[in-house]
């Protein structure tokens, strides 16, 4: 889906890949490592619309410093943001919230 031209910037590129496949159970300690990395990357919010519009057998493991459970919560939250509005005590956040309307 699209170009990927962004990822020659980021922060990820020449890493060891396993830091950022950990195995089912890990903490999110086990993951903190990864996440420091793409928290200071340049290109993380191309990396998230990336991994957020691809189907989940195509972004395993963390991917914008989100792992496939957050990234699922979050395409929840947009879904249900498009069709028709937050639900009592439902929480999205603003940049979410951005990004839907722009689409």
């Amino acid at each position: 889906m699209g170009s990927r031209d962004w990822d020659k910037n980021a922060a990820c590129k020449g890493a060891p890949i396993e830091m950022f496949f950990l195995h089912r159970g890990c903490s999110k300690h086990d993951s903190q490592p990864a996440r420091d990395l793409c928290d200071s990357c340049t290109v993380q919010p191309e990396c998230l619309n990336y991994a957020l519009n691809e189907t989940e057998s195509s972004v395993r493991g963390i991917w914008a410093g989100t792992t496939a459970q957050e990234r699922r919560a979050m395409r929840r939250q947009i879904r249900a943001t498009k069709s028709g509005g937050l639900k009592p005590g439902q929480r999205i956040s603003v940049n979410d919230l951005i990004s839907t309307t722009h689409t």
